[in-house]
């Protein structure tokens, strides 16, 4: 292997690396964006806010809710 080939190759894999990341990245900080939480977990009759975890999730892309 001759040293041109050798760095196309570390190029190539380099770029596929750098890709993947950016688009995992994508994937990563797309997550929460379509996601609506049940704000009603947080309500409590004497008036103090309890931080519990939301028990249903709408996602608006596909319309369906989901529980825990």
């Amino acid at each position: 292997m001759g040293i041109r080939l050798y760095r196309l190759c570390v190029v190539i894999l380099l770029a596929i690396f750098v890709c993947g990341s950016l688009y995992f990245g994508f994937l990563i900080s797309q997550n929460g964006r379509y996601m609506q939480y049940d704000h009603g977990a947080e309500y409590s009759p004497d008036g103090k806010r309890q931080h519990l975890e939301p028990k249903y999730y709408f996602d608006t892309r596909t319309g369906r809710i989901r529980s825990h």
